[in-house]
């Protein structure tokens, strides 16, 4: 490789092909590029180092299409990683990580039908439905149910509640996450929008349960109301 000149003030090439000091003016600079050496002449037979630069550059520890450099430590230390899979989320912590794919569960009740309870006691809502078994990790999981409904009418009251793994997650609270006790004859919304604690790295089922303490309550399933949906997103959430 042949050294090349910028306006003759700065040449590059491998070390073997730097010209002899008087071949070049007075200062000029000469970059090995094999050798990370920048040497200047002094236009008559030196050639002396300016910057030594060997090893003070970044070594690239990238192998792969998608991979990340990140500071392996306070010292800037360059360290590889490798491009996650489809889904899954980068997060940070000591050093960067994928995470996931986090799991998700979503129902639409449009057309179906709606639901109806009498009983004063829990039962589930749609035991094919809303009774999704998610794998998660170490995370908080959001449960939602949003929707119209009619109330048991007046002076009774309609309540839903969650059951994770079986445990009512508001077993403390007499009608659960959610009370309502209009009438009958009227229309309400359902909004619940619930975060569960931190679960363990498993699988675990969620359900939802509602009850009616008189009268009779009824959760809109059809074409001419809001649409019901149901929801289980796990979070990133480890606390």
């Amino acid at each position: 490789m042949t050294a090349t000149t910028l306006s003759g003030v700065l040449l590059a090439g491998v070390a073997g092909s730097r010209p002899a000091a008087n071949a070049v003016a007075a200062g000029t600079l000469y970059a090995a590029t094999d050798t990370h050496l920048i040497t200047q002449s002094d236009g008559v037979s030196t050639w002396s180092t300016w910057i030594n630069a060997a090893g003070s550059g970044l070594t690239n520890p990238m192998t792969t299409t998608g991979d990340i450099i990140y500071s392996s430590d306070n010292s800037g230390t360059a360290a590889r990683l490798g491009i996650g899979a489809a889904g899954t989320i980068l997060t940070g912590g000591t050093t960067p990580s994928w995470k996931g794919p986090l799991a998700s569960y979503v129902y639409n009740r449009t057309t179906a039908g709606d639901y109806t309870i009498s009983s004063a006691t829990y039962a589930a809502i749609d035991a094919t439905n809303m009774n999704p078994t998610l794998t998660t990790g170490a995370h908080r999981c959001r449960v939602r149910l949003s929707g119209a409904f009619a109330g048991p009418g007046s002076g009774n009251s309609m309540g839903i509640t969650l059951k994770v793994d079986g445990t009512d997650v508001a077993s403390g609270n007499t009608f659960g996450l959610m009370e309502d006790n209009i009438g009958a004859n009227n229309a309400g919304g359902v909004m619940i929008d619930f975060l569960t604690d931190v679960l363990t790295a498993a699988s675990h089922t969620f359900e939802l349960f509602w009850k009616a303490s008189a009268g009779t309550a009824t959760l809109r399933g059809t074409a001419g109301h809001a649409l019901l949906q149901f929801s289980v997103e796990e979070t990133l959430l480890t606390t």
